[in-house]
């Protein structure tokens, strides 16, 4: 097993932050766009060693042209150092000249890993490539008040266990639970990895026998002003895959 960052080992530790960066590309420049990110990919990794994941639901399923990074930080400091030593590389600067006319909009969340303590899961693991495995990014967006994330865990963390024993065939893997710091403030973000679509759906189809979970969802959905998800295929680029 490889080493891991300062900043993954701090996600893991529940101490850093992570940024949800998601991209719009006009539909016909995302290979275009591809191909800038492929060309500048040892200069994002030199300067942003906590890059976690880099997926598109181009051939997935979603908002068709949208491309998400998640990198891990050790802390803001830090996300702020990394940006501006990246910003001042040519080979960056380049990148940016080429890639922005491909852009539509762009933008930038910050979360925090939210410490569960849940027994067998690790943030962010490491995980064996597989060229079938997709991701999902669920999002709840929660009624305003100082209570409802505190309590939305709580009721997540009453199932979740339940829920993954639930899954007997391992197809789907926690990879992590966080909650907004800055941007629209009030959401959860679970991130999940699975086999594949198909074993994506038959998680889903394990998790309505758990009984635990179903009352979690129940306490959640009493919390929750929407609830959206993407999946995501992994580029060939993603540092996990």
């Amino acid at each position: 097993m490889s080493t891991p960052s300062p900043a993954v080992s701090a996600l893991r530790a529940c101490t850093g932050i992570l940024e949800v960066r998601t991209y719009d590309i006009f539909p016909k420049d995302v290979s275009a766009y591809l191909t800038c990110c492929r060309n500048s990919a040892q200069t994002r990794r030199r300067h942003q060693p906590g890059w976690l994941f880099y997926g598109t639901a181009e051939t997935g399923y979603g908002t068709l042209g949208d491309l998400v990074h998640l990198y891990a930080f050790q802390s803001l400091t830090d996300r702020a150092e990394g940006r501006k030593a990246l910003g001042s590389d040519p080979e960056w600067k380049k990148f940016l000249q080429d890639s922005r006319p491909c852009l539509k909009s762009q933008g930038s969340e910050i979360f925090r890993p939210s410490n569960l303590d849940i027994p067998g899961v690790q943030y962010w693991p490491e995980v064996a490539p597989s060229p079938q495995a997709v991701y999902e990014i669920r999002h709840y967006q929660l009624r305003t008040g100082y209570d409802a994330v505190p309590r939305l865990l709580d009721a997540y963390r009453g199932g979740i266990e339940d829920k993954i024993r639930a899954d007997e065939a391992g197809d789907g893997k926690l990879m992590l639970v966080a909650h907004s710091d800055i941007g629209t403030l009030n959401q959860v973000l679970e991130v999940w990895r699975y086999s594949s679509l198909e074993g994506s759906l038959k998680v889903r189809e394990a998790s309505r026998k758990s009984e635990k979970w179903k009352q979690a969802i129940s306490k959640a959905a009493e919390l929750a002003l929407s609830f959206k998800n993407r999946i995501l295929i992994p580029t060939d680029l993603s540092p996990t895959q």
